[in-house]
């Protein structure tokens, strides 16, 4: 299963006992200052490379560079790979 979800998803504490899920969908309307604003709340970003151009990446591992996050490319945006990323990174999480 596919979610469709394109440029980096991000997790985010809530200020409750959870986390956000957040994501961009590349519209360039929103503009490179969202994409910005939301690495910068973000405690974790991924980065399918199946639905993202090799730019798009590019422009995610730079800013989350320049802001000192946490990011996972990921091979795919399956389910699996998500997961498989939210448990590896599940300590840094709490």
């Amino acid at each position: 299963m596919h979610l469709p979800l394109s440029w980096p998803m991000s997790f985010n504490k809530d200020g409750s006992n959870g986390y956000e899920f957040d994501y961009h969908d590349g519209y360039i309307s929103k503009g490179p200052r969202n994409l910005e604003a939301r690495v910068k709340r973000a405690e974790l970003i991924l980065c399918p490379v199946d639905c993202n151009s090799h730019g798009a990446c590019h422009k995610v591992k730079g800013l989350c560079k320049k802001h000192d996050k946490m990011l996972k490319i990921l091979p795919s945006s399956s389910l699996s790979c998500i997961s498989n990323a939210l448990a590896e990174n599940s300590p840094s999480l709490n």
